[in-house]
């Protein structure tokens, strides 16, 4: 099991578990230490983050140039549509750091099950077959299903199913 945290920012998500950029309408991969950066920026919202301080934690105090972080931040500011000169998400404060400036929220913390990615696509009576998830309806399994591939792409979704416990004698 692998923690998802979903952190929210203007009209963006970060997935942690899939490393996804999600905005209104589609999910990205950003490079591995772009998408670091962005989740250093996300923990540490609203303060001033040093180059230094940076270094040492997107690049663990490997030794690289200036350029590394200024390639990675304006990498970062093409994924996120923004702009150094109107800054709306990462402003730089000339020759000490930067600041993430957007109000920051974490919509869930919930171990993410990876068994379950198993029945996206398959029907309900294989996923009952292959997945320990209890004595379901067709009906309900396929909302359950269905839940779980539009939770997959991004979008909210509340389903509800009642469980049938089998009467032990």
């Amino acid at each position: 099991m692998e923690q998802n945290v979903i952190y929210s920012f203007g009209k963006f998500r970060l997935h942690t578990d899939t490393q996804l950029l999600w905005d209104e309408r589609e999910g990205r991969q950003l490079q591995s230490k772009v998408y670091q950066l962005l989740l250093y920026f996300l923990q540490n919202s609203g303060r001033l983050v040093s180059r230094k301080e940076l270094f040492n934690s997107v690049w663990q105090g490997r030794v690289v140039e200036d350029a590394s972080l200024r390639l990675a931040v304006n990498n970062l500011r093409k994924a996120l549509h923004d702009v150094a000169k109107n800054p709306y998400y990462i402003s730089t404060i000339c020759k000490r750091g930067y600041r993430f400036m957007p109000i920051v929220t974490i919509e869930a913390g919930s171990p993410v099950n990876t068994s379950l990615a198993k029945i996206t696509n398959i029907s309900p009576r294989q996923a009952m077959a292959s997945a320990d998830i209890g004595s379901f309806d067709d009906v309900e399994l396929l909302r359950l299903i269905r839940s779980y591939r539009s939770m997959t792409l991004g979008r909210r979704h509340i389903c509800s199913a009642i469980v049938k416990r089998k009467a032990t004698s």
